[in-house]
């Protein structure tokens, strides 16, 4: 029911009823109070709308803030995790040159003990040889 539905309703006038004025002066009140709470209705949906578009926009807004930072992140991480992956793969390489030069190191090493043991040898065999050679002359005497 609207305000206008009070105020253009007509009622059938009898003798032993109410009276006309105070009906229609209750009716006109009653019409009034309606009309200012449909205003109020009309602006709080009005309000609303704007709120709800404000709202849109403002989510709208956070979404694309939200999504720019989470690609800024993605890319952020993606190039420390290049960072990280660049500076391994040297630290790799490095490693494996280290381990390549301690192979060739020990293999040097175990060449020049071959040979101190090979000429060991030799000097005792020489030593045995003049030991063995000072005593056959010691025996003969």
């Amino acid at each position: 029911m609207k305000s206008r539905d009070i105020t253009s309703k007509k009622f059938k006038k009898v003798l032993s009823g109410y009276s006309a004025e105070e009906v229609d002066a209750f009716l006109i009140e009653i019409a009034n109070d309606l009309r200012r709470l449909e205003m109020e209705i009309e602006r709080i949906r009005k309000t609303e709308e704007k709120s709800v578009k404000v709202l849109r926009q403002e989510a709208k807004r956070v979404l694309r803030e939200a999504e720019k930072q989470s690609h800024k992140m993605i890319a952020d991480a993606e190039n420390k995790a290049g960072a990280v992956l660049r500076r391994m793969q040297s630290e790799k390489s490095d490693l494996a040159a280290a381990i390549t030069a301690l192979m060739n190191q020990r293999d040097r090493l175990r060449h020049s003990l071959q040979q101190v043991i090979a000429s060991q040898k030799d000097l005792i065999e020489i030593l045995d040889y003049r030991n063995a050679c000072s005593n056959t002359n010691r025996t003969k005497e």
